[in-house]
C-alpha cells in the first residue's frame, strides 16, 4: 500500500475542485499503484469539492474503499459527507511500528 502524506505536497488547506483534480493527477503519479492511503495529519481543513476529486476515484478503483490517517475531526466530518454522496468506504487506519498500515474501523 502507498501513503501519501498530504500536506507535505498540499498544504494544510485542501480546497478546490481545480486543486483535488491536480492532486489527484500527481497523487496517481507519485504511487507505485494501488492500494493507496492518504495520510491527512497537518491538514487543517478539508473542503468537500477536493475530496471528491482525490478521495473519490482513488476508493473507485480500489474497490470503492479507502484508507485515510491522521484525519481531524473538520477532516473527518468532510470525509463523512463524501462518504455518504458517493456510497463509497472510509477506513480510518494508523501506522504500525513496523511501517505497515493497520485498518482499525470505517468512518
Amino acid at each position: 500500500m502507498t501513503l501519501f502524506k498530504l500536506v507535505d505536497r498540499f498544504g494544510a488547506t485542501l480546497t478546490g475542485r481545480e486543486f483535488g483534480k491536480t492532486a489527484y493527477e500527481e497523487i496517481k503519479k507519485g504511487s507505485i499503484g494501488v492500494p493507496v492511503a492518504l495520510d491527512f495529519g497537518g491538514v487543517a481543513s478539508l473542503g468537500s469539492s477536493f475530496a471528491d476529486e482525490v478521495v473519490t476515484p482513488f476508493a473507485q478503483v480500489q474497490g470503492s474503499k479507502i484508507v485515510v490517517l491522521n484525519a481531524n475531526a473538520v477532516v473527518q466530518s468532510c470525509l463523512r459527507d463524501v462518504r455518504d454522496e458517493t456510497g463509497i468506504q472510509i477506513i480510518l487506519g494508523s501506522l504500525a511500528a513496523d511501517g505497515s498500515i493497520r485498518e482499525e474501523r470505517s468512518l
